[in-house]
């Protein structure tokens, strides 16, 4: 704190200490001051994606979704084709309800080749719906290359684990997570 606290002294207008102020509070459980830190950042750089992500993240665990859909909107008038503006849109969707809605998105969007979370949205909003049909037409359009992500190797296994047992497919499910046990 206090070396983050000399350098806003140094330097207030920099948006990435303000960042790291934020975090710092967060992480802390002083979240008030979080947000203020956060919102200093984005007011200083309104058209950074990652200030913005971090700010609807927050705002998101809060319940603070209409916020967030401000920031979203600002950020896609900057950068509409932007993975990181399109989960962000799904997740504020789901967080008020609307997973059908987030569906409809998802089906009509065509991730951009650097896109990686994309298929594991669709599978995370497929499993929201409950619906059989949309989880395994989730399940089956995932690319092989898109399922190991760096540093996360198993997350599409675990998902495809919680999607069988939604689905009533509870053995399936165990002998993947037995499966992944092993690897792990």
């Amino acid at each position: 704190d206090a070396v983050v606290d000399r350098a806003l002294v140094k330097a207030p207008n920099n948006a990435n200490v303000w960042v790291l102020k934020g975090y710092i509070a967060r992480r802390a459980g002083r979240f008030d001051e979080s947000f203020n830190a956060l919102e200093r950042a984005h007011s200083l750089d309104p058209l950074s994606l990652d200030i913005s992500g971090q700010l609807v993240n927050s705002y998101l665990q809060f319940g603070r979704f209409q916020e967030a859909q401000t920031i979203m909107a600002q950020a896609r008038a900057g950068d509409p084709t932007s993975e990181r503006v399109f989960t962000a849109d799904v997740r504020i969707l789901n967080g008020l309800g609307e997973v059908d809605r987030a569906s409809t998105m998802i089906s009509g969007a065509i991730p951009g080749s650097s896109w990686r979370s994309y298929y594991f949205l669709r599978l995370y909003v497929a499993m929201l719906t409950r619906g059989p049909d949309k989880i395994n037409s989730a399940l089956d359009s995932f690319p092989e290359e898109q399922r190991m992500l760096p540093g996360y190797p198993e997350t599409y296994a675990f998902m495809k684990a919680d999607a069988l047992a939604i689905m009533g497919l509870e053995e399936e499910s165990k002998t993947l997570l037995s499966e992944i046990s092993k690897r792990i």
